[in-house]
């Protein structure tokens, strides 16, 4: 008869990604940096809108980016500090421009570092991002909102728990996949475990069987010899 042989499956996009994380996390941390460079500040350059004060965007824009080198260690704090360059872009009017870099910056930053809240913390601070998403849309409708309306601020609202609301759907879905992945590999390793214990207590079993019954054949023989025969006697008993 001839035997199936199994091919493994190929790993995924995701495992491959998930693979070259572990063997180069730093890379991975450092990551956002060069593609924000290389995509927002390109189509910046490109932009024939003039940037509002240019250089204290690139200040502001390195205070978005820099810290999401920790996101991962540190998701929460890494989310609050992106209060202090949105408070000097509210401040500044530097949000609601098309062309502005920092609008484009804190979006990635927010978007990375409440990712990495929802997938590595408790779910109680999603409550407390929550409550800083909402608190700096409207602080930006307070100073750059152009007529106040309550339709203009609904609007401000409505976006950010939209945006809020899908990166914490996407955090969700790969928090609960990834735990699903971690109890199928430790309900596997719990099989294993158990397996090698019962193979253990089968070879133990059939071990002392076979000693007992040899135990019970010379102490047979010792018995039924002890009369006609002792030396062979003692000799079996000391076996």
């Amino acid at each position: 008869m001839a035997q199936t042989v199994t091919v493994p499956r190929k790993p995924g996009l995701w495992q491959r990604m998930s693979e070259f994380d572990s063997r180069h996390p730093l890379l991975w941390n450092l990551m956002p940096i060069p593609v924000y460079l290389l995509f927002v500040l390109a189509g910046a350059i490109l932009s024939a809108e003039p940037q509002r004060y240019p250089g204290l965007q690139l200040i502001l824009v390195a205070a978005f980016v820099v810290p999401l080198i920790w996101r991962r260690r540190y998701p929460f704090a890494v989310l609050l500090s992106q209060l202090v360059p949105t408070t000097a872009g509210i401040a500044f009017n530097l949000t609601g421009f098309g062309a502005s870099l920092l609008d484009s910056t804190a979006g990635i930053a927010f978007t990375l570092a409440l990712y990495n809240v929802v997938l590595r913390r408790r779910l109680v601070l999603v409550w407390w991002a929550a409550l800083m998403a909402v608190s700096t849309a409207v602080a930006d409708f307070a100073a750059n909102s152009r007529t106040h309306s309550v339709w203009d601020f609904l609007s401000y609202i409505v976006e950010t728990a939209f945006v809020f609301g899908f990166i914490l759907t996407v955090a969700m879905l790969v928090r609960t996949r990834r735990n699903y992945q971690d109890s199928v590999r430790h309900s596997t390793a719990r099989e294993a475990v158990q397996e090698e214990r019962a193979r253990i207590a089968r070879e133990m079993h059939d071990i002392i069987g076979h000693n007992l019954a040899v135990i019970n054949a010379l102490a047979d023989g010792g018995a039924y010899a002890a009369a006609a025969a002792p030396e062979r006697a003692k000799e079996a008993l000391t076996a």
